[in-house]
């Protein structure tokens, strides 16, 4: 990545009348292999580049970008220029960050999964595919292996600056279990890795053998009670994303989260303790600094059920009377939102046989497939993967039964949390729950 051209671009803007100017640049190299049907459907290997520029002239901001090379980064940056005059003045703006440290977060980038060669990806394909077919009656209908190389630049007129590189692999699985002449039962499951230090082979059978267990399953008995043990997939989806919507400051500030007048009160169970930690190791969304150049941080959002912190960028924060806590979120491509990294819900001391213990009797779920509006916390979908509870035994898998309620009142309502954690799509880490008021039906 050559620095020098962001360097060019900020001069260019300066010189062009911006009172503030920042440039990201950013690189990719990503390499995908989709699975279809039992095989390898297509493969892709491909290199990007992109320039992005945020321009202030009083208090009024552009944003321009371009994928690279480009042949005149001057012109780009005195466009912005342009179209940031012609824009309407920000009440609310303050300033671009004004300095910055950025923090050492560890195992974000592996030399051996950015060096990662062609040969090796089909490997992991062939694990995959191989894993599966072991398993009886199962074949894997669709999935991805999706492998990222990825460099950030970020400097602006302030003297802020930072660069860091990251890797990501991503594998995600979906197995149909066929008995009949047709798909009789699904199971899917998600997997990343920020290094190379992962075994396919136990996930790949996981998955295909719980497709193989739905093979036997039933419909949903009548007259259970509405306590449902939820595993940390559908936690994270139908709980939690609506949760990291609420706790974002500009949902907060705007005064469309349900939490905007909530501050230091309780909103949730007092089981619940909240953090996003963009400095964790390894994580999904780990980094050592955000998309403005601010340090990533550990912060609390909600304690024992009390909501205490929120999610802010340098703009959020700024209006606030408060210091970014590093969750400004953005590409070269696209301007600064307000999102989480690593948001993490503390686990609790219950074991999964404690769980069911707990419940009793009643419908434990893996996995969720629906809809879910994060501002009304409505939900409403599919239980994939679910299984009929006797006296704390699992006894059999049920046929897909319907699952629905409001997330903002399911939080309120959780009975206890599993011991243990477990990452879930897009950096939303959960323990598996046990909570009441959700509807569940055949």
């Amino acid at each position: 990545m050559n620095e020098r051209v962001a360097e060019k671009a900020l001069k260019a803007a300066e010189q062009a009348g911006a009172d503030e100017v920042e440039v990201v640049m950013e690189s990719s190299h990503d390499m995908e292999i989709v699975l279809k049907r039992g095989e390898i459907h297509s493969e892709k290997d491909c290199r990007t580049a992109a320039l992005g520029i945020r321009t202030v002239v009083s208090n009024k901001h552009s944003f321009t970008s371009c994928n690279l090379p480009y042949p005149s980064i001057d012109s780009l940056a005195k466009h912005g220029v342009f179209l940031a005059k012609k824009n309407v003045q920000d009440p609310y703006w303050h300033h671009l960050p004004m300095k910055n440290t950025p923090v050492e977060v560890k195992d974000i980038y592996d030399p051996s999964l950015a060096h990662l060669t062609p040969d090796q990806l089909f490997a992991y394909a062939h694990i995959l595919l191989s894993t599966v077919q072991s398993v009886e009656y199962v074949e894997v209908k669709e999935g991805h292996i999706h492998i990222a190389d990825e460099t950030f630049f970020l400097i602006n007129n302030h003297a802020v600056s930072g660069q860091f590189k990251t890797t990501t692999c991503e594998v995600d699985l979906l197995c149909t279990a066929n008995r009949s002449g047709h798909a009789e039962c699904m199971a899917y499951d998600y997997f990343c890795s920020k290094t190379a230090d992962f075994n396919l082979e136990p996930f790949a059978h996981a998955v295909a053998q719980s497709a193989r267990n739905g093979l036997d399953a039933k419909k949903l008995p009548h007259g259970l009670r509405d306590s449902l043990l939820l595993m940390p997939d559908p936690v994270s989806q139908v709980l939690f994303t609506p949760l990291a919507w609420a706790v974002n400051a500009e949902s907060f500030l705007w005064k469309t989260s349900p939490f905007s007048e909530s501050m230091g009160d309780q909103v949730m169970s007092s089981l619940v303790s909240v953090v996003d930690d963009g400095t964790l190791p390894g994580g999904y969304g780990s980094r050592p600094m955000d998309g403005e150049g601010n340090n990533t941080a550990c912060t609390p959002l909600i304690q024992e059920g009390v909501c205490t912190g929120l999610l802010h960028s340098e703009y959020t924060s700024n209006i606030a009377g408060c210091v970014s806590t590093g969750n400004a979120i953005r590409t070269a491509t696209s301007d600064v939102t307000v999102g989480p990294t690593n948001f993490m819900v503390q686990p609790g001391d219950a074991s999964l046989e404690e769980l069911l213990a707990e419940l009793g009797t009643g419908i434990m779920v893996e996995r969720f497939s629906g809809s879910v509006d994060v501002t009304t916390g409505l939900f409403s979908g599919v239980c994939r993967q679910a299984h009929y509870i006797k006296n704390g035994e699992i006894c059999y898998p049920v046929k897909e039964p319907t699952l629905s309620g409001n997330a903002f009142h399911g939080v309120r309502s959780i009975q206890l949390l599993g011991d243990s954690a477990v990452p879930e799509y897009q950096g939303i880490v959960t323990p598996a729950c046990l909570v009441d008021g959700i509807t569940l039906s055949p």
